[in-house]
């Protein structure tokens, strides 16, 4: 199993941010499902991943998509260091969240 593959889903949820309802569910459903899937090793490795063009983890990515907030925290748990991350644009995931309208829940988290 690749690392990237919970960085691809983030990613996927990401594009579907202002898509339907069911499309935005079906993309959370992917990664829950994934988290659920994977043994903790492979979820740590998975969760601080970085892609090397836009230097974004799976978490500046997720909170772009405007998920829900035990989400989030499933992933800021793999990896608590990936909050003090800066993307390519010197963003921290919090400023990421910020820039796409995440909600107050996800802000606190």
């Amino acid at each position: 199993m690749s690392h990237d593959e919970l960085y691809k889903l983030c990613s996927a949820a990401k594009t579907k941010r202002n898509g339907s309802d069911e499309e935005r569910e079906a993309a959370f459903k992917n990664i829950q499902d994934w988290l659920d899937n994977n043994d903790e090793d492979t979820r740590k490795n998975a969760a601080c991943h970085t892609n090397q063009i836009k230097k974004s983890t799976p978490l500046h990515e997720i909170v772009a998509a405007r998920p829900s907030m035990d989400m989030v925290s499933q992933i800021i748990r793999l990896q608590p260091e990936t909050i003090k991350q800066e993307n390519a644009r010197n963003r921290l995931p919090i400023e990421v969240a910020l820039h796409y309208d995440a909600s107050n829940d996800i802000l606190i988290v």
